[in-house]
């Protein structure tokens, strides 16, 4: 991991203020520990990979792959305030952490993407009603080392805009080294991405462009079957798009 000590110092910080008498260490209780455990990933190594796009590009497709099943809930309404974190563990299972303090686990078959949707998807979940903050999902056939934690973060562009971006640039951006940006094959999206890259970039974490769905592409077709665009010019033209949002989010 690539240490940041003045993350670090701000984290320990926090920690005294909330810890510094018996009313704040009750009435913070759950703030506390969650600053301890960010501490503690970073003290230990941890890589923590957030997965970033707007709605509908593949995030959790591409969790799912990684998680070497499907886990998360896809074509959904995410909840625009609950982060979700995938590791490497002996134990299969996945555990939902509630703003009281309180946690449930899921196991066996208990653990599906149809159950986690209760909780991340905003239409089961409308307004975060059951007060997650947070489901940490741990599974053996992981993709990945041990020592990388992978974020699926809401989309972008979710409901509840402003709850989110407060999330990503408060919360969820501080404690990540990397961010997997996913872009897709739809050029009408160029303008949003753009302006969410943005944001990520704001805060100097370093970003992986990805170019999702080219599988997506077929070759264009014009009059009694003649190829007019063959995939390889058409993928061609969308790398230079992904080039081109590469040069504009690094415009100062």
């Amino acid at each position: 991991m690539f240490k940041n000590d003045k993350i670090l110092k701000y984290i320990n910080d926090i920690q005294k203020v909330l810890e510094e008498n018996e009313y704040r260490r009750l009435r913070y209780k759950n703030n506390s520990e969650w600053f301890k455990n960010r501490e503690e990933q970073m003290n230990n190594s941890i890589i923590r990979v957030a997965i970033m796009g707007i709605t509908s590009s593949g995030k959790s497709t591409l969790v799912n792959a990684i998680l070497g099943e499907q886990i998360l809930p896809v074509a959904i309404k995410p909840s625009s305030s609950i982060i979700i974190t995938c590791s490497k563990a002996n134990d299969r299972q996945a555990v939902i952490f509630f703003e009281d303090g309180t946690c449930k686990e899921l196991k066996g078959k208990d653990l599906n993407d149809k159950n986690i949707g209760k909780y991340a998807d905003e239409s089961n979940n409308p307004n975060n009603k059951f007060r997650v903050i947070q489901i940490d999902i741990t599974t053996p056939a992981f993709l990945l080392g041990d020592n990388i934690h992978i974020i699926d973060s809401p989309g972008l562009d979710a409901c509840n805009l402003d709850m989110h971006e407060r999330l990503t640039l408060e919360v969820l951006l501080p404690t990540i080294d990397i961010c997997i940006f996913l872009t897709t094959v739809k050029a009408n999206s160029d303008a949003v991405n753009v302006e969410k890259i943005k944001i990520v970039n704001s805060k100097e974490k370093q970003i992986m462009l990805v170019q999702n769905m080219i599988d997506s592409i077929e070759a264009k077709i014009g009059k009694k079957g003649a190829v007019v665009e063959d995939k390889r010019e058409i993928l061609k033209k969308h790398k230079k798009r992904a080039e081109n949002l590469f040069k504009k989010w690094n415009r100062r």
